[in-house]
């Protein structure tokens, strides 16, 4: 994911999902607050942590 239409699709993607379960996927750290908010939008808690690329970070959107 690098782009801002990538996270318009992680928006409708959560937002498609009959079941909430976790999902992860790397995204640039810079979309790390849109991330944020588009998890909580359809419930999910946004949890980061560092990966190996270079400006990026692994997502991780837990239900709450």
């Amino acid at each position: 994911m690098g782009t801002r239409d990538d996270m318009g699709l992680l928006d409708r993607q959560l937002a498609a999902r009959l079941r909430r379960e976790r999902v992860g996927l790397t995204i640039p750290d810079r979309h790390r607050a849109e991330a944020a908010a588009i998890a909580r939008r359809h419930g999910y808690e946004l949890h980061v942590a560092d990966v190996a690329e270079p400006g990026c970070v692994w997502a991780e959107f837990r239900p709450t």
